[in-house]
């Protein structure tokens, strides 16, 4: 599998090892590959040497590494590790050239690098191996919480419907009000107040009607109406009251970036940003991107997490982080953590490959 991964890469002029060394496809002599890195567990691990000043790096074991190591068995190379002058993975800079590992390959200060994710900016400057695996971006959360008790008399229905039937009530007090009057106006009777008739109304809706209904046809037939009205409102409302009060209603799971920015006095963060995770939010169009790009609070991992597990915070970030930073950490003796992730995942630009610099 190492050995396929390099050998498909989309090298302009044939294969990388071919190219620095054409004695033998499979075997290049024992020759040192300049590799150009950066961590990124548990992809990438690694443990800076001092006493060097050349910078290199000693591998650590890692997914990368034990690829990287067996393909230089089978190859027969050596290799060097060194991070990038920067410190970085690379975005764009003046005059076509680029900061971090992109920059490093692409004036050829490095054959190859480790993890990279291919854009295709990056493309037009360095070259890439096939995609081998792919790590989106995921929301972390607290897991949802049960809603207040104290307000499970209003949770059977929506707020909109709460407005539409108290709309209607008022509505039909004022319409029998006017029949009443109407019918006083022919009859001679004592007119009705309005009063009277939003009371009538309203008890009618909370199953207690008035003692003294309308005498006349036209204001009994609308009572009649209204009441048939009211028992479908009541029987709704008891059934959904039962289902309620049996089971306890929890807050809506925070699975989008939508569901971030619907939130009331809600705050959100990530790590700060660099390589393709910086282009994904900065050069978004999407208006949902755009928004929560400029609000976004900057704190690296456990921070982050400590964020969300004090409340009302959520934090983006690589699902491999995320996954790393709490399943040992938090997890109970049950195996349960509290925080919840996404189920929706955003993938940056399809996934992670190697770089490599192009051969001319």
């Amino acid at each position: 599998m190492g050995v396929r991964l390099v050998q498909r890469g989309s090298l302009p002029s044939g294969d990388l090892w071919h190219n620095l060394l054409p004695e033998e496809l499979g075997n290049v002599m024992g020759h040192t590959f300049r590799v150009v890195t950066l961590e990124y567990f548990p992809f990438i691990a690694y443990r800076k040497n001092t006493d060097d000043p050349d910078g290199t790096l000693t591998p650590l074991d890692s997914l990368d590494t034990r690829v990287l190591q067996t393909i230089a068995a089978h190859l027969n190379f050596t290799y060097e590790m060194r991070e990038p002058w920067d410190g970085t993975w690379g975005v764009p800079l003046a005059g076509g050239n680029w900061s971090g590992i992109v920059g490093t390959l692409q004036h050829e200060e490095a054959d190859f690098s480790l993890n990279l994710t291919p854009s295709p900016a990056r493309m037009e400057v360095i070259t890439h191996s096939i995609i081998y695996s792919h790590d989106p971006l995921n929301i972390l959360s607290l897991k949802p919480r049960t809603l207040p008790r104290s307000l499970a008399l209003m949770r059977p229905f929506t707020n909109n419907l709460w407005m539409i039937i108290i709309v209607c009530t008022l509505s039909s007090g004022v319409i029998l009000w006017l029949l009443q009057r109407a019918w006083s106006w022919v009859s001679g009777e004592p007119i009705f107040r309005l009063d009277s008739t939003l009371l009538q109304t309203l008890g009618v809706l909370l199953e207690e009607p008035a003692d003294d209904p309308p005498e006349n046809m036209s204001g009994q037939v609308f009572v009649g109406w209204w009441w048939l009205a009211c028992v479908i409102i009541d029987t709704g409302y008891k059934s959904s009251l039962v289902a309620h009060l049996s089971v306890q209603a929890m807050f809506p799971p925070i699975n989008t970036f939508e569901d971030i920015l619907s939130r009331d006095g809600w705050a959100w963060g990530i790590q700060p940003l660099s390589g393709t995770t910086f282009l994904y939010f900065n050069q978004s169009s999407d208006p949902v991107i755009v928004e929560l790009y400029k609000h976004f609070q900057y704190h690296h991992l456990q921070e982050g997490v400590e964020q969300v597990l004090a409340g009302g915070f959520s934090y983006v970030t690589l699902k491999s982080y995320l996954k790393i930073g709490t399943e040992s950490r938090y997890r109970d003796r049950y195996g349960v953590t509290p925080f919840h992730l996404s189920t929706t995942e955003y993938s940056i630009l399809g996934g992670n490959s190697w770089g490599f610099r192009r051969v001319y």
